[in-house]
């Protein structure tokens, strides 16, 4: 009889083995995705820390361009200083507006990709799970078949005599 068991025995450790396998690709797929969605939001919280940056940064040339022509004699608040003022400031804004936007599109990029990781995930996964079953239900069929020729052998072979 424990002749009989080893080959089920191999059978269930090479189902097994399959399932295993998807068990571990799904899991990766899931440790990829929640790196890829730590990603995005880091994506999106650099593109504000950048904006502030861009902020900072215009204020600081716009202080220092009304010092400089202030000290020049010239009127603030009035003719080409605010014109120019103001030009800086709108730029400022489109260039806000633009960081803001690649940083929203990383965050897409990323979102997708842990997306697409968890699909990949599950696919290997119902792979594994279809492949286990083909496997086992191959080799019952292989054990039955195996099993019917050896009974078939001893019955010819009592029938000879």
């Amino acid at each position: 009889m424990s002749g009989g068991l080893l080959p089920i025995a191999a059978l269930v450790m090479q189902a097994g083995g399959g399932l295993l396998q998807g068990i571990g690709a799904n899991n990766e797929a899931k440790a990829g995705a929640r790196v890829d969605e730590e990603n995005a939001r880091l994506s999106v919280l650099a593109g504000e820390q950048d904006s502030v940056q861009i902020r900072r940064d215009e204020r600081m040339m716009a202080g220092d361009a009304l010092a400089q022509m202030g000290g020049s004699g010239l009127a603030i608040g009035v003719g080409s200083p605010a014109d120019i003022l103001a030009e800086s400031a709108m730029n400022r804004e489109r260039d806000i507006a633009a960081r803001r936007t690649q940083a929203l599109q990383e965050r897409n990029n990323y979102a997708q990709a842990a997306k697409d990781k968890r699909a990949a995930g599950r696919n290997a996964l119902i792979g594994a799970a279809f492949g286990s079953v083909a496997t086992a239900l191959s080799g019952a069929a292989d054990i039955r078949s195996a099993r019917t020729g050896a009974q078939q052998q001893k019955k010819e072979s009592k029938a000879r005599g």
